[in-house]
């Protein structure tokens, strides 16, 4: 029997923050991204206590806080939900990615697919596609793909924002967690424009 749940269209509008924001969990941050950083802290009203912050400083903390070697937060979800490496979450990612035909505009090396920077940007190109795309099933895609690969994070989010030294990494954690729980809030109260269907990614 077909699921005759709801499937809600989320706000494409905050497309281009999550991939802007799933660049600093990626990797550290440079000049370009910390010039992007203070406008998207001017748009959301954050407190930006970031200039006095060097990039030196700004990669020895990325570093502690995501590389480690001890006591760090590595942000794969493989990581938080089996304690190892590659595990499920980084197939399902792989099987998200085929199917979609997502490409990354990062050079992301040997990085396990399950990254939450990855997530981001990913969850945020599949908000692009929603805009110009046709086929109703893009948002039972989009629903799926934020159940399975961003949902996860606020443990990471609450972690990160508790342990950070700088404040780029703290109000990074928390504005990634309040854009989560905005888009949470809106999508709940989106008008419904489609009906749901069996899991389409099998």
């Amino acid at each position: 029997m077909t699921d005759q749940s709801p499937v809600l269209a989320f706000p494409a509008e905050l497309a281009p923050v999550y991939r802007f924001l799933g660049r600093l969990w990626l990797r550290e941050a440079d000049e370009e991204a910390m010039k992007t950083w203070r406008i998207v802290s001017d748009t959301i009203a954050a407190d930006n206590g970031i200039e006095d912050e060097s990039l030196n400083d700004l990669s020895i903390e990325y570093c502690r806080l995501f590389v480690g070697p001890r006591d760090h937060f590595p942000p794969f979800q493989s990581v938080w939900q089996q304690g190892q490496l590659n595990g499920t979450a980084c197939i399902s990612m792989e099987r998200f990615l085929s199917h979609t035909g997502y490409t990354s505009q990062h050079d992301l090396g040997d990085i396990p697919p399950d990254h939450f920077g990855l997530q981001l940007d990913v969850f945020g190109w599949m908000l692009e596609q929603q805009m110009s795309s046709s086929d109703p099933c893009i948002f039972e895609v989009v629903d799926e793909f934020r159940r399975a690969h961003v949902l996860w994070s606020g443990v990471l989010l609450k972690r990160v924002e508790q342990a950070a030294e700088t404040d780029l990494y703290q109000q990074l954690a928390r504005t990634t967690q309040a854009l989560l729980q905005l888009n949470e809030t809106q999508h709940s109260s989106t008008e419904r424009v489609g009906w749901a269907s069996p899991t389409l990614l099998k």
